[in-house]
């Protein structure tokens, strides 16, 4: 065979390859609880939940309701633009929980899905939180 042959034979298979490679999971149309985060496992009286619809990602950050944006290429996800009610909860740790999940949405960068759990990951890809169903 021919040089030129071998190289479109190479090319046409690297073409093959790139199109079957596993894409990721879309987060739209799914729910989660919080389990996890960073290293602290949620209380059994703390609910933090996520959201994610067309772009929008909306739950309950243990006292309040929350709302933002979102984009996913790929595995890559940018949260931004988050808002939120501005009830006061007087359960001891509750304030402290939603404040420490909401700022930590936004360094959220990746995120890896197995087995009905979502990790979202920051620029090192180190875990900021876990979810479950």
């Amino acid at each position: 065979m021919s040089r030129k042959l071998i190289l479109i034979a190479v090319m046409l298979l690297a073409a093959v390859l790139a199109a079957c490679a596993p894409k990721a999971p879309s987060l739209d149309l799914t729910s989660w609880k919080l389990l996890k985060l960073g290293d602290k496992s949620v209380p059994s009286n703390i609910e933090i939940t996520a959201s994610f619809h067309n772009r929008q990602i909306t739950g309950k950050s243990a006292c309040n309701s929350y709302f933002g944006g979102y984009t996913q290429k790929n595995n890559e996800v940018k949260i931004s633009q988050l808002g939120s009610t501005m009830m006061a909860c007087l359960d001891e740790g509750v304030m402290q929980w939603e404040s420490e999940y909401l700022q930590a949405l936004v360094k959220v960068k990746s995120f890896q899905l197995a087995n009905s759990q979502l990790d979202l990951l920051d620029a090192n890809g180190s875990p900021v939180m876990s979810f479950g169903k």
